[in-house]
């Protein structure tokens, strides 16, 4: 999977699945080879079932990087959505996963540093985007680096019609990100309308 600097990706530059672009605001990420240590990377999301874009691509992505071998990779397991007559609604269930999930991030963590945490983005509505207002503040704190994952593309376009309090508690909180992974050139303007 390749990744491109914002400052290096040209505008005209045609949209791809291949090629994922990465938007950063620093120039230089603490995944350097300096350290005898290999980095550790924790790749976060759900894995199938349910078949799904978002838990394929979750699942291909820590083969991949587990297969690079100059990263130590770990998977925090998220397990919110067990059937899509479950997606995208509300339930006690899922807080009881939301807590779980905390708890699985504490503990990855108490296991040694976390140099990056690969975190997928729950999508434009507005309970997967709770559910990252409540997830994210702890992956800040638990890692170095969080880079955030949009797959699930529309959050600019909803981000007008939420709440002007929603909306400034999710720029605020989504903009602590070090970078966002978006799929294809179009879909960058996810991260953009958060600050990333």
């Amino acid at each position: 999977m390749s990744v491109r600097q914002r400052a290096a990706s040209r505008p005209d530059s045609p949209p791809t699945m291949q090629s994922p672009t990465l938007s950063s605001r620093r120039h230089r990420m603490t995944m350097s080879h300096e350290s005898p240590r290999r980095r550790r990377l924790v790749v976060a999301g759900q894995l199938p079932p349910p078949m799904g874009g978002q838990n394929v691509m979750i699942a291909h992505s820590i083969d991949v990087f587990r297969r690079d071998g100059r990263l130590v990779v770990d998977h925090l397991e998220f397990g919110f959505t067990r059937s899509w007559a479950g997606a995208r609604s509300a339930s006690v269930a899922k807080v009881v996963e939301l807590a779980r999930v905390i708890g699985r991030l504490v503990r990855l963590r108490l296991t040694g540093p976390i140099d990056c945490l690969l975190y997928p983005v729950g999508g434009p509505h507005r309970n997967p985007v709770i559910r990252d207002l409540a997830l994210l503040p702890f992956c800040y704190l638990t890692s170095k680096n969080v880079v955030l994952h949009f797959h699930a593309g529309g959050i600019a376009n909803a981000l007008p019609t939420f709440g002007s309090g929603l909306r400034a508690l999710v720029r605020f909180v989504y903009s602590r990100a070090e970078g966002a992974v978006s799929l294809t050139q179009f879909g960058r303007q996810d991260p953009e309308s958060l600050g990333i």
